[in-house]
């Protein structure tokens, strides 16, 4: 029996030195393999980079909104002996009807010296320049389009460096235009080629900037203070074509930094281009990469996993469709989408306005570039030190303050308040300038949803509304023929319905890593659509074949 019992005993240690040796010989589950956000920092490399795109954004800004000073209308005060005792709207009325049949010189009072003035379109006449604005900005329309997606194809800097050379050319060739139709047919080839410069340049900021720094530099690097610059530009210039060419002399300076500049590292990666990414790393890294032993070996597993990756996906082209690729995606898509258009139609609209409001246009433009400015910083400041303040709180902030400036105005013109006149100035500048937050938060929201295969078609689409919304803009104000607070009663339903839909269906996305691919196959709506349609065959097919059988 005792011998039994150590038999016994002996077979279960031996058992248990089995299972602890299996155990050990089984293998650890592999480290998880960092992504190229987790080896981006702040550097000098992040300086010269946002130096170079804050040349990219004067450029482009500029052709986008130089029409806000070569389109200004000036004031009619008299034409010859008539009308030197009426208001300006009772002029334009007399003036419309009575110059055709009539010669006369008209008395003009402007602030600068634009296309209307030179080529003499006057009151009613203004109308012709500002469809002449819609016209350029279907030109940025097609610039998103096309720059998209060559862009995911060929590369963000080399697009920037593309678009932003030809722009500066083609926008110094509009000043000698002789007449309104050839200057429109030169600025719909700069604003092409500015498309193109305002779909890739926030993707490619955002891809080399790391994910905790994104929304505080593209605070910085950012529209609002070059509003102040270009509105000190138009004041020293003071006319339509040396502003064209002050605005191209400028910019000169960004094709030798975008020239030195390296590729998105995220694309390069998305590519599988190994050694480049590897350069390009290096750089942003200061140089450091070999440095530390631990950071050297990381991203090397990093770069041979994208070797070693699905080179199918990686060789596989992208297309718009692929942004409703999924029914998540598709509602990301749709929402933001229309709140971008919305956003343009508000922003465009009263920017492309500007003249109608009191004050120096100058002032106006400094005035609303700083406001927006500050709120920027203010913005940048409050998402990077409170982290529980994300960009949905962000969004509906701003958005609400549009809705309310709106408001503001709406019910001075509803209501006859002509005390109160002072109010629409300050609040058509206030909502303009606030539009700001809201292409800032989409912008970064719609980066850090979609993945890099996707991300600068995503971009691409969302600027297509809102070039329609651009188009349309400048049209906004032709709704006060109809009742004269009908344009801010249509942008405060604008608003409350992109506030509504955007805090409903949007997630949050402060924080999250960037993605690199498309869901699988499975989440797909179209081939989920397939698949149950071949299941649904595959059932019947065996259903008649047991039914053959009995």
């Amino acid at each position: 029996m005792g011998s039994a019992q150590k038999s016994l005993e002996v077979r279960l240690e031996n058992d248990v030195d089995e299972k602890t040796k299996l155990q050990n010989e089984q293998p650890s589950a592999p480290a998880k393999v960092k992504t190229v956000d987790d080896f981006l920092q702040l550097g000098l490399y992040t300086l010269y980079a946002g130096i170079t795109c804050e040349f990219v954004v004067f450029n482009m800004l500029s052709n986008m909104i130089y029409m806000v000073y070569a389109g200004a209308a000036p004031i009619v005060k008299s034409c010859g002996a008539f009308y030197s005792n009426k208001t300006g709207g009772d002029i334009c009325d007399q003036y419309d009807k009575w110059r055709p049949q009539n010669a006369c010189v008209p008395e003009l009072e402007y602030q600068f010296l634009s296309a209307n003035v030179e080529f003499d379109y006057l009151c009613g006449e203004g109308k012709t320049v500002k469809n002449s604005i819609s016209i350029q900005m279907f030109g940025i329309l097609m610039g998103t389009i096309i720059f998209g997606q060559l862009s995911d194809s060929f590369g963000r800097r080399t697009v920037l460096l593309i678009t932003a050379t030809t722009a500066i050319i083609f926008g110094a060739l509009a000043s000698f235009a002789n007449s309104l139709l050839s200057f429109t047919i030169w600025r719909i080839i700069t604003s092409f080629f500015a498309g193109g410069e305002v779909i890739v340049l926030m993707v490619y900021l955002m891809e080399q900037v790391p994910k905790a720094h994104r929304l505080w530099i593209s605070t910085i690097v950012t529209w609002s203070p070059n509003f102040i610059i270009l509105a000190g530009v138009a004041y020293v210039t003071y006319d339509w074509r040396t502003l064209a060419r002050g605005i191209s002399l400028v910019s000169l300076p960004v094709i030798p930094l975008l020239y030195f500049a390296y590729e998105s590292p995220r694309w390069l990666y998305q590519k599988g281009k190994v050694d480049e990414l590897r350069k390009a790393l290096r750089r942003i890294r200061g140089g450091k990469l070999g440095e530390n032993a631990k950071d050297e070996m990381e991203i090397e597993q990093m770069l041979q996993a994208s070797m070693q990756g699905d080179n199918k996906e990686k060789r596989k082209q992208h297309y718009a469709y692929h942004l409703f690729y999924t029914w998540e995606l598709a509602k990301y898509s749709i929402i933001i989408a229309s709140g971008m258009f919305v956003t343009s139609i508000i922003n465009y609209g009263l920017l492309f306005n500007m003249e109608k409001l009191s004050g120096s246009i100058y002032l106006n433009s400094a005035f609303f570039g700083l406001f927006r400015w500050s709120m920027n910083i203010v913005a940048g400041a409050i998402d990077y030190f409170i982290k529980s303040v994300g960009r949905k709180m962000i969004h509906f902030f701003a958005l609400a303050f549009i809705a309310a400036c709106v408001a503001i105005a709406f019910c001075v013109f509803a209501f006859g308040l002509s005390d109160w006149m002072f109010l629409v100035r300050y609040c058509a500048l206030g909502a303009a300038a606030m539009s700001s937050q809201l292409y800032l938060t989409k912008t970064v929201v719609m980066v850090e949803l979609y993945p890099t295969a996707i991300r600068n078609i995503a971009t691409s689409f969302m600027g297509l509304l809102s070039r329609v919304g651009n188009i349309l803009a400048p049209q906004l104000f032709y709704l006060a023929d109809i009742w004269k607070p009908l344009p801010y009663m249509t942008m405060m339903l604008l608003a409350l319905l992109d506030l509504t839909n955007f805090q409903l269906f949007i997630p949050e996305t402060k924080g999250k890593p960037l993605k690199d691919h498309l869901p699988g196959p499975d989440e797909c709506i179209w081939r989920r659509k397939k698949k149950a349609a071949s299941n649904t065959e595959r059932a019947a097919s065996t259903t008649g074949t047991e039914e053959n059988t009995v």
